[in-house]
């Protein structure tokens, strides 16, 4: 059975690049351009927010399962120094995470998409003078445009692919538990069967060696009486073995 420590790891591992990616562009765009009116700022800063929250969702489920070793880490059989590594994964990638957003959330950048919004909102004379290099800009735009929409559509793609993952993933740890439980029950009961027959021995072993005694006394003893007590015992003798190999 794999531990699905290391599976929902793998995913969050191969995440994190594509969120550093994102977010370098999202800076500079920032930078840049005018984010209001730039339609790939718009894309990147949508990205950039989806596959955060899919990183901190690995984070929070790699964080559920060292919660569940943590109470018994014997049963698991995991070490100290292994718990230990696992807790470090997911806090630094917390903040690593809390990093980008704190960066994200920042004057320079906030303010910066803030005078964006404001200068869209007042007209100038270029915007009213077409440029005799429209035909040539609207072009370009196209073509940029059109590479925006094959971007998005393979973001898209990937993101898909990532919520496929997830679900199955999830199904899965959620499987793992429902294993557990029942492998845990069915170990209670068989030790509980193991007490119940080591005792029914004990009890017939003492009952055993009783009689061998009152047999072993009496066979010192010449008495037909006694003779047929003997052979009673000797019965009783061969039941109780009869009982404990049945």
């Amino acid at each position: 059975m794999n531990d699905p420590y290391f599976l929902i790891k793998a995913e969050a591992e191969q995440l994190y690049p594509n969120i550093e990616a994102l977010f370098d562009r999202w800076q500079q765009l920032v930078k840049t351009s005018n984010t209001t009116t730039n339609d790939e700022f718009e894309w990147t800063s949508n990205e950039l927010n989806k596959s955060i929250r899919s990183y901190e969702w690995y984070l929070q489920e790699l964080e559920d399962t060292i919660k569940i070793i943590s109470t018994n880490p014997e049963k698991y059989k995991i070490n100290d120094t292994e718990l230990e590594t696992r807790k470090g994964f997911v806090s630094s990638g917390k903040e690593k995470i809390q990093q980008i957003t704190d960066n994200m959330q920042s004057n320079i950048f906030q303010d910066k998409i803030k005078k964006d919004r404001e200068e869209s909102l007042i007209p100038t004379k270029n915007s009213i003078k077409q440029s005799k290099y429209s035909k040539l800009e609207e072009a370009l735009e196209q073509e940029n445009e059109d590479f925006i929409e094959n971007q998005h559509q393979e973001q898209q793609k990937i993101m898909k692919e990532q919520d496929g993952k997830l679900d199955s993933l999830s199904g899965t740890v959620r499987r793992i538990g429902e294993i557990g439980v029942t492998i845990n029950d069915e170990l209670d009961d068989q030790m509980k069967i193991i007490d119940e027959f080591e005792t029914e021995v004990d009890q017939t072993d003492s009952k055993i060696k009783s009689a061998i005694k009152k047999i072993e006394v009496l066979l010192k003893q010449k008495d037909s009486g006694k003779m047929c007590v003997i052979c009673c015992l000797m019965i009783v003798l061969i039941i109780l073995i009869v009982f404990i190999f049945k």
